[in-house]
Parts: structure tokens; C-alpha cells; sequence
């Protein structure tokens, strides 16, 4: 199985801020199941607790999604994407 982690940037940020959500092992469906449950359902910084409104629109494929947050007062718009482990310098220490 391919170990995963699911990002997401907050582009309302004055930073831009980026963050990892959340850090797993699993299937490519497991993953993008994940994906799309932290997309439609999960806090991240920056994003309020209590939104009237989510809108989630999927890019192409399925690993990444444009999410868009409303409250009361303010609109927060995040970018999820999913991304597999590719390369570890520890995989080439331990001769793996």
C-alpha cells in the first residue's frame, strides 16, 4: 500500500497559508475517498467552524478539489489536493 497525504491552501490567506491535513497508508480509492470526505466535511485553518454554505467542485481527475466556505460574513476559499509518496532518502539507506 502507498502512504498518502492530503494538503490543502487556504488562498484568502494573507500568507497563502499551506498546510498537510492529514497523513495515511492505503489504496489510491482509499485515498481519494479520504480526499473528497476531508473536502465536503473537514476543518482546516482558516476556514470557519460554523459555515452557512460549502461548495465543492472537483479539477479533473480525482485528487484534487476547489472548495469554497461561506459565513456569515466572510468567504474562505482552499484548495485540497492529494499526494503520494514517491521517494524517501531512507528507502535508498536501508537499500530498499
Amino acid at each position: 500500500m502507498a502512504q498518502w497525504v492530503i494538503t490543502a491552501e487556504n488562498h484568502d490567506s494573507e500568507m497563502h497559508a499551506f498546510q498537510t491535513v492529514k497523513q495515511f497508508v492505503g489504496t489510491r480509492e482509499e485515498a481519494q475517498a479520504q480526499l473528497r470526505a476531508v473536502a465536503e466535511s473537514g476543518h482546516v485553518a482558516g476556514i470557519p467552524y460554523s459555515p452557512k454554505r460549502r461548495m465543492v467542485f472537483r479539477y479533473g481527475g480525482e485528487d484534487a478539489y476547489y472548495v469554497r466556505v461561506y459565513s456569515r460574513i466572510s468567504r474562505t476559499r482552499v484548495v485540497f489536493r492529494l499526494a503520494e509518496l514517491v521517494f524517501d532518502t531512507d528507502w535508498a539507506d536501508k537499500g530498499e
